[in-house]
């Protein structure tokens, strides 16, 4: 049960740097466009940080995991987007492909290191 306890963290951690970004942007005058970019690589990461415990933790092949932790990430977003009302368009698009992209490459790097 103590190899559980980081999982927690990791989240914690997500939802802090989150507001302290959102600070940031609050109370500064750093642009739109710097903050998005930022918020982007930070997803990107703790995203696949999600996809390579995912894949430690289960002994099928890399790429399932990956396709599987990405889709489900991603019918998550989606669903919170229909909820907020948020305009789906081609830039939504093309960052839930990269999501499930940086998914399947974090799991299959994972299963890869173990070899």
């Amino acid at each position: 049960m103590i190899k559980y306890k980081k999982y927690p963290f990791i989240l914690l951690s997500y939802i802090l740097l989150n507001i302290v970004i959102s600070s940031i942007y609050y109370f500064s005058n750093i642009t739109y466009s710097f903050i998005s970019i930022l918020v982007f690589i930070i997803n990107i990461i703790y995203i696949s940080i999600i996809s390579y415990i995912i894949a430690n933790k289960f002994n099928k092949k890399g790429i399932f995991l990956g396709l599987l932790s990405g889709i489900s990430i991603v019918l998550v977003l989606f669903i919170l987007s229909l909820i907020f009302k948020c305009n789906i368009g081609v830039k939504i698009v093309i960052y839930y492909l990269i999501i499930i992209l940086v998914s399947i490459f974090s799991s299959i790097l994972n299963k890869n290191i173990k070899k």
